[in-house]
């Protein structure tokens, strides 16, 4: 596809219209037409549903749309970056974590990274999980510590860090408190409390009593006897007063470090790299195995 086509695709998809791609464009609707049609015989798929009512994209139309957009953002942030490259300037870092269960990473991983390179600025921003992405391909940050969420961009590099064991956090007055583990169905009839900034849990609800992007308010929803939360451990494992359970079978999710990797990094993410590789992530899977069904940490 040449740069052109590209650009009379992006007209007609967002317009839904080749008439008024034409008129954005100062170019005429055979042209527009005929390069639809280039790219689609090119391809071998209709990118269009042309009818009497107007003209829609197919399903891979917008896949081809989403891939396009996401490269052309890249490509510009690439050229950015590649014009302003100075090895003289200090070497920065932004690294995206979730607004919660991101605790274990500054005495993981920060006090590490910082003693073996001092000289680099590492910035560490909050970020919920559903833009993570977005936040990656848009150069906004250099990396993030995440779930994957559904189908990702091929742009994004992967590197698999732990599994995060999620557990049931009830109140002490729970019918549940002195179960030694608990199953999906059980959380049917319970009231919960949602921390909004983790990826869409995995139960079945009586009703939302909390819904939240601070894990403070569900910590003191739970101990109160008010709700039920369903949290990685590392999240709530600290936690007092409240009963901390483990689900059978165990229910856990994957954490990655996700980057960019059609954009170019300086050496401060080659740096990040080598000492992401060197940690042993393994503690944060187990994090659940010193725990009590009570709550309260072994002796």
């Amino acid at each position: 596809m040449t740069e052109k086509q590209i650009q009379y695709f992006f007209a007609v998809y967002r317009h839904g219209s080749i008439t008024t791609a034409s008129e954005e464009l100062y170019v005429s609707r055979p042209v527009i037409s005929r390069a639809i049609s280039e790219i689609e015989r090119a391809i071998g798929v209709s990118l269009f549903d042309r009818k009497s009512s107007g003209i829609t994209p197919t399903k891979q139309g917008a896949i081809l749309y989403g891939m396009l957009d996401e490269f052309a953002r890249t490509y510009d942030i690439t050229i950015k970056k590649l014009r302003s490259m100075d090895f003289n300037e200090p070497r920065d870092l932004r690294v995206g974590i979730l607004e919660a269960g991101g605790g274990w990473f500054y005495s993981l991983v920060y006090r590490k990274f910082h003693e073996m390179y001092p000289d680099i600025n590492m910035t560490i921003e909050s970020i919920q999980v559903e833009k993570a992405s977005k936040l990656i391909i848009d150069g906004l940050l250099d990396t993030a510590i995440s779930p994957i969420l559904g189908n990702t961009t091929m742009l994004l590099g992967s590197l698999f860090l732990y599994n995060a064991q999620w557990v049931l956090c009830a109140p002490k007055n729970s019918v549940h408190a002195n179960a030694k583990e608990i199953t999906l169905d059980d959380t049917s009839t319970m009231s919960v409390a949602i921390l909004e900034t983790l990826p869409p849990p995995f139960y079945k609800y009586k009703k939302v009593v909390l819904s939240t992007r601070e894990p403070e308010m569900v910590r003191i929803a739970v101990e109160n006897g008010y709700a039920h939360a369903i949290l990685p451990s590392n999240v709530c494992s600290a936690w007092g007063d409240m009963v901390i359970l483990p689900f059978s079978p165990p229910l856990t999710s994957p954490t990655y470090l996700l980057w960019n990797k059609a954009a170019p990094h300086n050496s401060a993410f080659d740096d990040f790299m080598k000492v992401i590789n060197e940690i042993d992530f393994e503690p944060l899977t187990t994090s659940l195995s010193g725990y009590r069904p009570n709550g309260e940490p072994e002796v």
